[in-house]
């Protein structure tokens, strides 16, 4: 009797044990992601497929959320798009460094563009996330006028009567125009007679050709009008990039205008 007591004594305290032990909740082995060191992935610009808001709140950008992806959108010169390079997040926070090309020469088009930015762990942006975007210069790299000078091109000055004639030529916009003619880029332009619009150099890096305009300072420059017109040729004659992106740098204090 005292022998069968003790064996159930035994079992109750065996059978006790083992409910307690799983009742005891598990560690678990991934832990919850910090939001503040969530990465970012930062999608290639591309053009928006449907037409921009109208407001965008007193910015020269705009963002919204659309099925939890950031969407970030601008609009600039082609040769120095206003892209979001790179993005980290601190707390509910997202900053946006964006590219700055202030004091460069730029084409004067205007196009816009979209970046799709989401978490790289999949996790959905919402609205409690405050967006902030940050202007930073534009690496010396990519700068026309660093260490890489390009190569210089032959300028030689053409006759010009006619063309200010043409009425595909809109002075409306920009005082000068370019287009390719075989293995030479021709450069066109109108302007103040005491002040010609005359180029001095002209560089091509890569696919980029940057036109430097002679410099008259700040004037006074006549108001009468003279028309200008230029060949920009290789050395050795060979033809320019299929998608040449022409960027002009005038010092002359009247074009700037």
């Amino acid at each position: 009797m005292k022998r069968t007591m003790f064996v159930c004594v035994v079992v109750a305290v065996l059978l006790t044990a083992g409910c307690s032990s799983a009742q005891q909740p598990r560690e678990s082995s991934s832990p919850t992601p910090d939001v503040s060191t969530r990465e970012l992935i930062i999608g290639a610009p591309t053009e928006p497929t449907a037409p921009l808001p109208d407001d965008w709140g007193g910015k020269d950008y705009w963002t919204s959320l659309e099925h939890g992806v950031l969407v970030y959108g601008a609009a600039g010169s082609s040769s120095c798009p206003p892209v979001i390079e790179s993005g980290h997040v601190e707390d509910m926070t997202v900053y946006l460094k964006r590219a700055d090309y202030e004091g460069r020469p730029c084409t004067m088009d205007y196009r816009p563009l979209r970046q799709d930015i989401t978490f790289a762990d999949g996790t959905p942006f919402t609205e409690d996330y405050t967006i902030v975007v940050e202007k930073t210069p534009v690496a010396d790299a990519q700068d026309s006028s660093s260490s890489a000078p390009g190569e210089k091109l032959l300028v030689r000055t053409l006759d010009s009567e006619g063309f200010i004639d043409d009425p595909n030529f809109d002075t409306g916009e920009t005082y000068w125009r370019t287009r390719v003619v075989d293995a030479q880029v021709i450069y066109e332009a109108g302007g103040a007679g005491g002040c010609p619009p005359t180029l001095d150099s002209a560089i091509l890096n890569g696919n980029t050709l940057t036109l430097h305009g002679t410099d008259h300072g700040d004037g006074p420059c006549a108001e009468s009008y003279v028309a200008v017109r230029q060949a920009l040729s290789r050395e050795d004659g060979s033809d320019f990039p299929a998608d040449l992106k022409v960027i002009m740098d005038n010092p002359t204090g009247y074009y700037s205008k």
